[in-house]
C-alpha cells in the first residue's frame, strides 16, 4: 500500500491497496474510510454482518467503526482506492447539507452509484498528482457533499443557496486576478466570509461552472493571448502554471479545438 501526502487537506490520508491473501485483523479507523473498489472485490464484517464489496462500487466505514477486510476471492485479489478524512474535514460539508451543530452522517457498508465512484476516482487522482488546490478541493466538497446527500442514513437538506451577486462576482474578479496561480477553495471562502462547500455549490449555480473550471478557462484565456503576443509555447505553459507542455497541450485542446501549435499556426 502506498499513502499520499494531500498538501491541499490537511488531516486526509490517501492508500491505494491490492492484495490477494492478506487479512486485515478487526481495527477502527480516527475518521471515516471512503474508498472505490477498482479490481476484484473485498469482503469485510462490520457491525457484526458480512458484506461484500465489489468492483465499481463504493465500500463505506464509519469513523470509529470496528471492521476487518479481506479479498473476497483470493485468486482475483482486490485493489481499491481509499481517502480517509477525519471528522473535521466533513464539518463544512455538514454544516452546508444539515445546518450547523448536527451530526455526522452514518453511512451504509456499499453503495452503487457508478457518478459518485467516477467522481470520487477523479479526486483521488487529483491528490495523487499534486495538481491545482481548487481542483481538488472542489472536487472533495462536491464528491462529499453527494455522498451526504443520496446515502446517509441521517436525513440532510442542503442550505438554500441565496443570492450574493457581490461576493461571487468578487470571487471571480480574484480568479481573473490570479489565473496562473494557486488559488485553493478555502482561501476563495475566507475572502468572502462563506462556507467553502456552500460556496462550491453556489458559484455553480450563479456560473455554471465549478470554482476551478472557471480559473482554468481564464488560465486558457491568458495563453491564448500570449501566444497571439509571440511568446514561445513552453515559456506560456510556464508562465501560465501548467505543470509540463503535455498538460498545458490537453487543456489548450480541450477549450479551443486546437493544439497550442496548430493555435499558433492559425496566428501566423
Amino acid at each position: 500500500m502506498d499513502p499520499h501526502s494531500a498538501p491541499e487537506l490537511t488531516q486526509l490520508e490517501l492508500i491505494s491497496a491490492q492484495f490477494q491473501r492478506q487479512r486485515f485483523s478487526p481495527h477502527v479507523h480516527e475518521g471515516f474510510c471512503i474508498a472505490v473498489v477498482v479490481h476484484g472485490a473485498q469482503q469485510f464484517n462490520r457491525d457484526g454482518c458480512q458484506h461484500i464489496a465489489a468492483s465499481g462500487t463504493l465500500l463505506l466505514i464509519n469513523a470509529d467503526q470496528l471492521h476487518d477486510g479481506h479479498s473476497a476471492d483470493e485468486q482475483l485479489g482486490c485493489r481499491y482506492h481509499a481517502i480517509y478524512p477525519h471528522t473535521p474535514l466533513l464539518q463544512p460539508v455538514v454544516d452546508d447539507l444539515c445546518g450547523p451543530g448536527a451530526g455526522l452522517p452514518w453511512f451504509p457498508p456499499v453503495v452503487d452509484d457508478p457518478e459518485l465512484a467516477d467522481l470520487l476516482l477523479q479526486l483521488f487522482n487529483s491528490l495523487q498528482h499534486n495538481q491545482n488546490p481548487l481542483q481538488t478541493e472542489t472536487l472533495f466538497m462536491h464528491s462529499l457533499s453527494l455522498l451526504v446527500q443520496r446515502h446517509s442514513c441521517r436525513p440532510s437538506q442542503p442550505q438554500p443557496l441565496l443570492r450574493a451577486p457581490g461576493q461571487i462576482q468578487y470571487v471571480r474578479e480574484y480568479l481573473d486576478a490570479h489565473c496562473c496561480q494557486p488559488v485553493s477553495l478555502t482561501e476563495l471562502s475566507t475572502l468572502v466570509a462563506l462556507n467553502p462547500s456552500y460556496l462550491s455549490r453556489l458559484f455553480r449555480r450563479t456560473t455554471g461552472l465549478p470554482p476551478h473550471h472557471y480559473q482554468l478557462m481564464r488560465r486558457i484565456d491568458h495563453a491564448r493571448q500570449l501566444i497571439q503576443r509571440g511568446l514561445p509555447l513552453a515559456q506560456v505553459a510556464l508562465d501560465t502554471g501548467f505543470t509540463d507542455q503535455p498538460h498545458f497541450n490537453r487543456h489548450f485542446k480541450r477549450f479551443t479545438g486546437l493544439t497550442p501549435g496548430r493555435y499558433q499556426q492559425a496566428q501566423r
